[in-house]
């Protein structure tokens, strides 16, 4: 008597998640389980490949056992772990038992039953989720650049997918985004704005958004392969410019300075006055009738602190007029 293993066992093998490819190949052993010396095909493993498909299955065959006496025989049959990436391999075990009788006409008959397991082999692909983080270049122009001092968004439709800031050599990191599919995104990666014109203290922020391709392919091996592509320029650069915008500012706008006459009224423009720096006299003003004294303005075209002494200009007349030696200090 004879068993068609590929007929009777009916053993199949199915790939979930990926397509076959030409060099896929899976492999299954076939083992007795009975003390019985049970009869064996000539080979007792199995390979099938793509060229093996039908109707997304693939036939197991062992080829043809042959029995010449009467009796029970137990088989096995597994899987060959493999090392394909990204594939989880079945650990599924068939048993079939194979009864050997003799018919009515005296010839060996056999009859195959599966007794547990599954006749299916079904393996799974998957791929590994990988994270990736889109850089890009800071530029601040009119002062040193600080660690953190700006942010920025990567925007996918609506949605901010990653924030980033830059470090002090200008170097932006965003966020990490994790891919655990192929397909294909489109990003815009722009600087997070203070408000609408993008100004504020002194900086004028770049409005420039990038458009950015990322491409995440299966490489087949159970891993992705990330590829971002920048539309346009070579690199995404944002530069800000940071400029003190020339301020002018009168003196008294930060003191208040009277003047006082005893013995008469005071008339408009009659006592001068003067604001030092150093040796240098910044600014000079007269004061008002109701004895208010305006100074010059100054204009300021950077950061600083300056110390200010304001005094009053003596005449050399004979007016009956004492003047006031008093001096202040002004800091600024």
């Amino acid at each position: 008597a004879k068993v068609d293993t590929k007929a009777s066992f009916g053993l199949t093998k199915v790939l979930e998640g990926r397509d076959w490819t030409d060099a896929d190949e899976f492999k299954f052993e076939l083992a007795a389980t009975s003390e019985n010396d049970a009869p064996m095909p000539a080979l007792t493993t199995a390979i099938v490949h793509k060229a093996d498909l039908d109707m997304g299955k693939a036939a197991i065959d062992f080829g043809e056992i042959t029995y010449n006496k009467p009796g029970e025989y137990t088989y096995e049959v597994r899987e060959v772990k493999g090392d394909a990436g990204g594939i989880t391999y079945s650990k599924s075990v068939a048993t079939f038992k194979v009864t050997v009788t003799v018919n009515a006409k005296g010839e060996l008959k056999a009859d195959v039953e599966k007794t547990s397991g599954e006749t299916e082999f079904k393996n799974t692909y998957s791929v590994k989720p990988v994270e990736d983080q889109i850089t890009a270049t800071k530029v601040l122009t009119g002062r040193k650049l600080k660690d953190s001092e700006f942010s920025f968004e990567l925007v996918e439709g609506n949605d901010v997918v990653a924030t980033g800031k830059n470090d002090a050599d200008g170097k932006i990191v965003m966020g990490k985004i994790t891919y655990d599919k192929p397909g294909t995104y489109t990003y815009k990666l722009r600087e997070k704005l203070p408000n609408e014109a993008g100004l504020s203290n002194g900086i004028t922020y770049d409005k420039t958004s990038y458009t950015i391709k990322t491409s995440v392919i299966d490489n087949g091996d159970g891993t992705l392969k990330v590829t971002h592509t920048l539309e346009g320029p070579e690199t995404a650069r944002f530069e800000n410019k940071y400029n003190t915008a020339p301020n002018k500012s009168s003196v008294t706008d930060q003191i208040t300075a009277t003047k006082t006459l005893t013995g008469r009224d005071l008339k408009e423009g009659e006592f001068s006055f003067e604001l030092v720096e150093g040796n240098d006299v910044v600014a000079r003003g007269t004061n008002a009738a109701d004895g208010k004294i305006t100074m010059d303005k100054i204009t300021y075209t950077e950061a600083g602190t300056h110390t200010y002494t304001l005094r009053e200009v003596k005449v050399d007349a004979d007016n009956g007029i004492t003047y006031s030696t008093a001096a202040y200090t002004v800091v600024t």
